[in-house]
């Protein structure tokens, strides 16, 4: 996981002031090998030219020692594929490392970064993108439903009796989201976790079905992005990841439990600006903080209800 810190130029190029790198093992800090600052012996770097041209080099990173990497731009003016249909403009680029690989890299006019790596081997890429992929109006009622459906199907996991006429009307509910038209990335993954969610429950593994239920919740809500403020989707995410620490609490999955909290925290730091009366959520976030950095699951149980209660609570500005 990395926080990075960018400010673009009067000139339209945008420029690199460093990461905070936190790398995990097991739901712990295992280093921050990579983290940077641009300070008085660390300049900061352009990562993205106001007008590139195949043939420039650049350096985004250049901390002797800690970070370095250099940029050729290879193509220029190409189109990409987005989530939300093609996107003209994008610059592609091969990024030379401080170990002497080489990685390809795509950037979108609207996106920044738009893909790093390759399919055959490690691939990040965005999904959706605010407000570039913003569309008039209000979301469909289907979004809705389908909402409601995944949150049927993740209270009603643990029950054979119930789970099964939760999954047919998930079923139904997404039929009813496809028809109104979505990205096709977005229906790529969620399709995929509703197969997940189906072969779980058709195995009787409760937590894997909540778990699945979980991601199609989070897709539900990346399709929000394309109507709502980020500011309102952040705050269902919040309550989302609260709704998760129990059932890893249950399944005593201490890793699961600390990564549930990282997430919560990395939402919270971008969502508190935005919203009015944070103090109930700085408190209890904090309690869930303190019992999973002291494997104190039980208590991150009871930690997590106060959570949710206090997200319940907040008012966006």
């Amino acid at each position: 996981m990395a926080i990075d810190w960018f400010a673009q130029a009067d000139d339209g190029s945008v420029w690199y002031f460093g990461e905070d790198v936190v790398n995990f093992e097991n739901g712990s800090v295992a280093d921050t090998e990579g983290t940077w600052m641009a300070g008085d012996q660390t300049p900061d770097a352009m990562i993205m030219p106001a007008q590139p041209r195949a043939g420039d080099v650049y350096r985004p990173e250049n901390a002797p020692e800690v970070v370095f990497e250099e940029v050729r731009v290879e193509k220029v003016d190409q189109d990409v594929a987005g989530p939300s249909g093609n996107i003209g403009g994008a610059m592609e680029v091969s990024e030379l490392h401080m170990d002497g690989t080489r990685e390809g890299k795509i950037f979108a006019p609207g996106y920044g970064e738009f893909s790093t790596g390759s399919p055959a081997g490690d691939l990040e890429a965005v999904s959706l993108a605010s407000p570039t992929d913003m569309r008039p109006g209000p979301a469909p009622a289907e979004f809705g439903a389908l909402s409601i459906a995944v949150g049927d199907v993740f209270a009603a996991a643990a029950d054979p009796e119930r789970v099964g006429q939760t999954v047919t009307a998930l079923d139904q509910a997404w039929d009813s989201v496809r028809n109104v038209g979505i990205p096709p990335q977005a229906e790529l993954q969620i399709q995929r976790d509703i197969d997940t969610l189906t072969r779980a429950v058709g195995n009787r593994d409760s937590r894997s079905a909540q778990s699945a239920a979980q991601r199609i919740a989070q897709n539900e809500l990346d399709l929000r992005l394309l109507y709502r403020r980020v500011i309102d989707v952040d705050v269902a995410r919040l309550a989302l990841w609260a709704r998760q620490l129990p059932v890893d609490v249950a399944a005593a999955d201490t890793g699961a439990v600390r990564g549930d909290t990282a997430a919560l925290d990395r939402v919270w730091e971008r969502t508190r600006p935005g919203v009015e009366e944070t103090e109930d959520v700085d408190t209890a976030l904090d309690e869930v903080r303190r019992a999973a950095d002291g494997e104190d699951l039980p208590a991150v149980g009871r930690a997590s209800a106060n959570l949710t209660q206090a997200v319940a609570g907040l008012h966006t500005r």
